[in-house]
């Protein structure tokens, strides 16, 4: 349905957004108009029908007399949570609302020629400014009055000293966060942090690794912070620790004295169950390792400051780096890697379909549960992945064209080369031999496949498919093609 409004001439001037439609009523959003509608009428149209009322019931106006018309900011608001925005202008008749892009800016007091309105959390950038007069419609503004600015900040976090190895979660606070995690960027030094989650005046954080060699000082980075648009476009300008109030807040300490190390591993070849030892420095009281994405069970009662036993879990096969966190300092440096062991015992089937389809499953050790690292082949062609576990992964088999599967199955999907002529089943009576009359019973040119009479001197024979050798126009273009 489309609402619009008319001069009485019948020239459509002004759209009417339409919102609502009941039996008997339809609410729309004017649009703005470019000049005064003294003498109009509203007309109707629902999918191509109008609708006209009487002149009396339907008259419009849009009068200059009623527009609120706002002033110019002499200098771009930039706002932050909580600040008050004011807003001069004419022709604030009645209440009025305030929006600051999709937020709703809360009036606090107004006048025919000012409001004062209370700004909510938001996302840092330039955001549209729209003022609504109850029962008026929205005010006109310069275009050094259509926007505002909210600015980006950083107010502190709370993990000032770690791990050169980084590794510690943190949470940033400030003010013009993107709810979006992946919108908001926190560099420290020249690394940038792991974004978890975000509100507009919170981000959670993994510190990143400052290097991956022991530095013998204390190293202090600056911590810069962006927020990007829905386009990708930065919002405002980044901010970063010397526009702290405390800059110390906003500072991170990489410390060797809070850096753990490991030195050694073994065993080096592993499978689920085994016992592993790791050798090392500063493992403090309740250390974490991982290896291949995995948690290896650390034994607490056999566990020192230089000295960590774990159980493997179920890990997929091949090498993986051990990664040891320690609380309150964060990851430890040295590369240190285990290969964990993976095999094949069997599979489900030793017969496949030529067709390709059936569903093969294949069992053993050291397998993956993500089937982004799986790769099956079969015959050298790849076998779709469906699931997998750390002992089987089920596939589904590829379609194998082979000579013998040629000649015997006809399994070759068709294929139509570029410059054929195609055409459909209507007429195809035509291409059997001209001794004998064809009567075509059900043709059908929506079908890939249609079923065909035949008289044969009184006996008659059905056809289910049809083999139809083409003669092309152009030779070299169907060298290689094949025709079923």
């Amino acid at each position: 349905e489309t609402v619009g409004v008319l001069m009485r001439n019948g020239t459509l001037s002004v759209a009417c957004r339409v919102q609502t439609v009941q039996d008997d009523m339809v609410t729309c959003i004017m649009d703005a108009s470019e000049q005064e509608l003294i003498d109009a009428h509203v007309e109707l149209q629902i999918n191509g029908f109008v609708a006209r009322c009487a002149d009396a019931a339907c008259g419009f106006g849009i009068l200059r007399s009623l527009t609120a018309v706002l002033d110019p900011f002499t200098t771009l608001p930039v706002l932050n949570m909580g600040s008050v925005l004011t807003i001069t202008g004419t022709k604030f008749l009645s209440v009025p609302s305030v929006r600051i892009g999709h937020h709703e800016c809360t009036v606090n007091s107004f006048s025919s020629t000012s409001i004062l309105c209370t700004v909510p959390a938001m996302t840092a950038g330039q955001h549209p400014l729209e003022v609504l007069i109850a029962q008026h419609g929205y005010a006109q503004h310069p275009v050094n009055a259509s926007t505002v600015g909210y600015q980006l900040t950083l107010v502190s976090f709370d993990v000032q000293y770690g791990s050169i190895g980084g590794g510690l979660t943190t949470v940033i606070q400030g003010d013009g966060f993107d709810p979006h995690a992946l919108s908001n960027s926190f560099t420290f030094g020249t690394r940038v942090a792991t974004v978890i989650n975000a509100t507009y005046t919170t981000a959670t954080v993994v510190i990143p690794f400052l290097d991956t060699a022991m530095d013998t000082e204390n190293r202090t980075v600056s911590l810069i912070a962006s927020v990007s648009d829905s386009m990708g476009n930065p919002a405002l300008t980044q901010t970063e620790t010397k526009d702290c109030s405390i800059e110390e807040k906003c500072r991170h300490t990489y410390s060797p004295s809070m850096t753990p190390t490991v030195t050694d591993v073994f065993p080096v070849t592993v499978k689920a169950g085994d016992i592993i030892t790791i050798i090392g420095t500063r493992f403090g009281n309740a250390p974490t390792v991982s290896i291949g994405g995995e948690q290896c069970m650390v034994d607490l009662l056999r566990q020192n400051d230089t000295f960590i036993t774990c159980t493997l879990a179920l890990t997929a096969g091949g090498q993986h780096k051990v990664l040891v966190e320690v609380e309150m300092m964060g990851v430890a440096l040295g590369d240190q890697f285990v290969t964990a062991n993976y095999s094949l015992s069997s599979v489900s089937t030793t017969r496949l379909s030529f067709g390709g389809g059936s569903v093969l499953t294949t069992t053993g050790l050291g397998l993956s549960s993500d089937p982004d690292l799986i790769e099956v082949e079969v015959c050298n062609k790849p076998c779709v992945v469906l699931n997998g576990s750390y002992n089987d992964v089920t596939c589904m088999a590829p379609r194998l064209h082979t000579p013998a599967s040629i000649a015997k199955y006809n399994n070759v999907e068709p294929t139509v080369l570029h410059g054929t002529f195609s055409g459909t089943a209507t007429g195809i009576e035509n291409v059997f031999d001209s001794d004998f009359n064809t009567h075509s019973s059900s043709i059908s040119s929506a079908r890939h496949s249609c079923t065909i009479d035949l008289d044969l001197q009184g006996k008659f024979a059905q056809l289910t498919r049809i083999r139809f050798f083409p003669r092309l126009k152009y030779d070299d273009r169907a060298r290689g093609g094949i025709f079923s």
